[in-house]
């Protein structure tokens, strides 16, 4: 990370130097940015690399939302973008608030995106449910992009791979590992022009 901080840091610097022809600007801004994407790579890595068991505790799923979905909107340009549906209760679910966190911030922030660019309304619906018969609790974050592609589909959950120029391929294989340290499940499932995890 140290050499990544000094590169971000001389190219924050060249900003502010008043000799700043504007193809020169272009080549900061690319060095800037990738700079940005190598260190979330390098932050994902390290995480895996140094996790640690979950430290679950009993969370009321519903209640839990009601706070989070705020300051998660709190965090986005687009402000009000995820509309919650659930049932009056739901229940307690043990998982780790924190990993619960991390997975839902990078499940939205997918949401957000993709429905953005495929139809112009950054905008996920969040919905909850309890399945009777299980007693498992159910959340699915829904958003109406234009979907995974087909080639893409059965190795969506393995590192590195991604579909933006931007990503870094280890959101969603993060998220998946977090759900089974938890004793979750992650699936992806695109139906009616929606897609669905």
């Amino acid at each position: 990370r140290n050499p990544l901080t000094a590169i971000s840091h001389a190219t924050q610097l060249l900003e502010d130097t008043e000799d700043n022809p504007s193809e020169h600007k272009a080549l900061r801004d690319i060095i800037l940015n990738n700079t940005q994407r190598v260190n979330e790579i390098i932050g994902s890595v390290l995480q895996l690399s140094r996790r640690e068991g979950p430290q679950q505790e009993p969370l009321d799923l519903l209640a839990w939302l009601k706070l989070f979905i705020p300051e998660y909107e709190q965090g986005q340009h687009h402000g009000q973008c995820v509309t919650l549906e659930a049932p009056e209760t739901v229940g307690t679910v043990k998982f780790d608030p924190g990993n619960l966190r991390r997975i839902l911030t990078n499940l939205l922030d997918n949401g957000v995106r993709h429905a953005g660019e495929h139809t112009g309304q950054f905008t996920v619906t969040l919905s909850l449910s309890k399945d009777v018969a299980t007693n498992r609790a159910h959340m699915d974050v829904i958003d109406k992009g234009a979907g995974v592609p087909d080639d893409i589909q059965s190795r969506l959950f393995e590192p590195f791979v991604t579909t933006s120029p931007r990503g870094s391929g280890l959101g969603l294989y993060l998220c998946r590992e977090l759900c089974q340290s938890n004793g979750a499940t992650l699936t992806y499932e695109r139906s009616n022009q929606t897609t669905r995890f």
